[in-house]
């Protein structure tokens, strides 16, 4: 190497590698600012001119011979440089020699593991083990120790032998490239590469194996390896998109060949997550709510869980169950169920709910065995108003019920009432609220049998109650009076026409709930002491008139007749910021003989907390951000 060529490199900052095999090649590029006329055209063009030019001004132009020496070295010069910049000259230092082959080890979190292998996979892995002579104990099932053991084989004589036809690159990799022990011209020789293979460490949080072929590719500055051969125990942890085989795919058309070598038993890792828990929001002392919780998990498909519902603060189980896990249809290497949980909230303010799956034998990963979530229970009693035209039966029986709720405080208008009832009973009102104010004050508002024009309402009141205010609606019309044209859009149910000539059939009937009806928070029962009570419920005579459901409208109870589609029998429909609800039978009160009243009781108790409960929701307490796990690591993932 020149003089010239060690100071061009000195100043580059081009490292000058003294490996065997290794040359550094250096070429000068001149190239044509005329697109397809050669670079010497050109300079033999120009310098025709500036012979010319100077033979011209040779015989004009008296000076002694001194002068035009110099003059002519001056302007040569100018002409060179002039060349030099047309061409754009530039040094191309090409480095050559034994092609690089990267290897990257996975040094996740993961490869800590020692995987509980079958008699079958234990046979083979021992005898390869053997077979290569390798160092240390060939018992060590942890996949890191297994992977140092493969790469240093035969005492070292298999990367020797394998540096004698490429440079080898060794790239620690887990969530991208790990800092590598020591320079890269430090491990590119035997003795020192193999000490690094030694000093690997799982240190790694997460695998990502899409970066870490990108990032090491990055740091061969340009320089293609003949190969990248990359020990891992699997896929990217967190996201799919992170997977090996998308980080090969967006190399391009030159990409380079790449071999993965998996390490670890075929039989994925058993673990069981909680990945998501749905409670109510809001509850009221006294009555039950349901929780959901949903599990994943890996290498237990077919098993059977126990998962735990626990008040985080008192330490105290609320429920319990047995879960299946089933294989998941979009994702056949996982297994997943849903469990729902009730119980019944004794005290009122936050409580903050635990689900705790229990692990299953040979889980490692605990930490995603548990998820909270927060729940509000509210003791404050609902305010009801109960209009009806005349004291029917539902009426009577209702009102009674909803008297005695301790949780209720009830209001009453009977539009065809004696004066007297107005001033003996505590809940009877003489008129309806007449301002938005006074329809604020309620929570639920139950209309029975009488049109808004009677009591001289405005539609619009109860718009607004609905809509803007967040209350809750229910239409009970008797047998002479749909409430359907009253309230126009308010209803979740408008007449069919069509139908209208079969209404006067009117058979027995039996009440059923639908599958939201089952899923729904006002018709749990299990506490009223049968576990079926729908299917136990006197039968019902069908309501006058078919009706067909308004877009959004969801029923939740039918019943089946003879010919044609079910009848539907509660409907309800979101209005805004409220919900509306339709109940087309007026019979509950057959309900009371049924496990002493308890069913009827409670079925409109949670009916009321049901309507009330998205009014109520504007009273919580500020709401809390929540964290999905109690403890995290660098570039691990964080919901909230």
């Amino acid at each position: 190497m020149t003089f010239l060529q060690r100071w061009f490199a000195w100043y580059l900052e081009v490292e000058i590698s003294t490996e065997p095999g290794t040359v550094l090649t250096w070429q000068w590029l001149l190239r044509s600012p005329i697109p397809g006329v050669p670079f010497w055209v050109v300079a033999m063009s120009l310098l025709a001119v500036f012979a010319a030019v100077l033979w011209s001004r040779q015989r004009s132009v008296e000076a002694t011979p001194r002068e035009r020496r110099r003059t002519w070295r001056l302007q040569l010069a100018a002409v060179l440089l002039l060349l030099l910049i047309l061409g754009r000259f530039a040094i191309q230092v090409r480095l050559t020699g034994l092609p690089s082959l990267l290897v990257l080890v996975d040094t996740s979190a993961s490869m800590q593991l020692e995987d509980d292998y079958s008699s079958r996979e234990a046979s083979l892995l021992r005898n390869q083990l053997t077979m290569a002579t390798v160092t240390g104990p060939v018992s060590d099932r942890q996949r890191l120790k297994i992977a140092q053991k493969v790469l240093l084989q035969g005492q070292g004589e298999w990367l020797r032998e394998l540096q004698k036809h490429y440079r080898v690159v060794l790239r620690p990799v887990a969530d991208g490239m790990e800092a590598p022990s020591s320079p890269d011209r430090e491990t590119d020789h035997s003795p020192e590469i193999a000490k690094a293979i030694e000093r690997l460490t799982a240190r790694g949080v997460r695998t990502n194996l899409r970066a870490a072929l990108k990032e090491s590719l990055q740091s061969q500055w340009g320089q293609a390896p003949a190969a990248v051969v990359i020990l891992t125990d699997g896929n990217s942890s967190i996201d799919p998109q992170d997977r090996l085989t998308a980080g090969w795919r967006e190399l391009g058309r030159h990409r380079p060949p790449v071999f993965a070598v998996g390490i670890g038993s075929t039989t994925a890792g058993r673990n069981v997550e909680v990945t998501e828990v749905v409670p109510p929001g809001l509850a009221f002392v006294g009555d039950s709510f349901v929780v959901r919780a949903r599990l994943e998990g890996t290498g237990v498909a077919g098993e059977t869980v126990v998962v735990q519902l626990v008040d985080q603060r008192t330490g105290q189980l609320l429920d319990s169950h047995e879960a299946e896990l089933s294989a998941l249809v979009e994702d056949p290497g996982r297994a997943g169920a849903e469990v729902t949980f009730r119980h019944v909230a004794e005290t009122s303010g936050p409580m903050t709910l635990e689900v705790r799956c229990l692990p299953v034998p040979g889980e490692e990963q605990l930490l995603d065995n548990v998820l909270q979530s927060r729940l509000w229970v509210r003791s404050a009693q609902l305010r009801v108003l109960l209009v009806e035209s005349v004291p029917r039966w539902e009426f009577r029986h209702l009102k009674s019920a909803l008297e005695r709720d301790p949780s209720v405080q009830l209001n009453t208008v009977l539009l065809e009432s004696d004066p007297e009832f107005v001033r003996e009973d505590r809940t009877a009102l003489p008129f309806p609220p007449r301002t938005s104010e006074e329809w604020q004050q309620y929570d639920v508002i139950v209309w029975g049998g009488v049109s808004l024009d009677q009591l001289h309402v405005p539609r619009e009141a109860l718009d607004e109650f609905v809509a803007e205010f967040g209350g809750g609606l229910l239409l009970l019309p008797d047998r002479s009076r749909s409430l359907v044209e009253d309230f126009a859009e308010l209803s979740p149910v408008q007449l069919d026409s069509a139908a209208d000539r079969h209404s006067a059939e009117q058979n027995p009937v039996r009440i059923r709930a639908t599958l939201d009806g089952r899923a729904a928070a006002c018709l749990q029962f299990a506490t009223a002491g049968i576990d079926a009570p729908l299917t136990q419920l006197p039968m019902l005579d069908s309501p006058p008139g078919d009706v067909l459901l308004r877009a959004g409208a969801v029923t939740l109870l039918e019943a089946d007749r003879e010919r044609g589609k079910p009848v539907p029998l509660l409907v309800e429909q979101r209005y805004g910021a409220g919900l509306v609800m339709v109940q087309r039978f007026d019979s509950t009160w057959k309900w009371r003989p049924l496990a002493q009243g308890q069913v009827y009781r409670q079925y409109w108790s949670q009916l009321m907390r049901y309507l009330g409960q998205r009014k109520l929701d504007t009273q919580r307490p500020p709401y809390e951000l929540q964290v999905n796990r109690p403890q995290f690591g660098p570039g691990m993932p964080v919901h909230l």
